[in-house]
């Protein structure tokens, strides 16, 4: 919340009748590219397949066109289906996909 850009009119979130934030997403923008773009995104387990990602996501994406930006992104991996559906559902389309390479612990077997 203290980095530079951090908009707390971007976070958004859906609180349950007990006050538990059950939905939540991060927006944030880049000024300089006129980018928007989504941090965190999701709902706690208890909560999940009720719409909550959804309507939080979208009402931070009006948030975020009021802004003037010229596009929005949102990043996550490709074995995500429930996030890619949820991205798909409000508009998302694939453009890029990056792979990921990750050196396994070495295993010293001493001899």
């Amino acid at each position: 919340m203290r980095l530079p850009g951090y908009d707390g009119e971007l976070d958004v979130v859906a609180v349950a009748l007990d006050g538990v934030i059950a939905g939540y997403v991060n927006g944030w923008i880049d000024p300089l590219n006129r980018v928007g773009d989504f941090g965190l995104v999701g709902a706690r387990l208890e909560y999940r397949r009720r719409g909550l990602s959804r309507a939080v996501l979208l009402e931070c994406m009006h948030r975020i066109q009021r802004r003037e930006v010229e596009r929005v992104s949102v990043s996550t991996g490709v074995t995500n289906e429930p996030a890619m559906r949820l991205y798909g559902s409000v508009g998302f389309k694939v453009v890029n996909k990056f792979l990921e390479y990750v050196k396994k612990a070495s295993h010293s077997g001493g001899s």
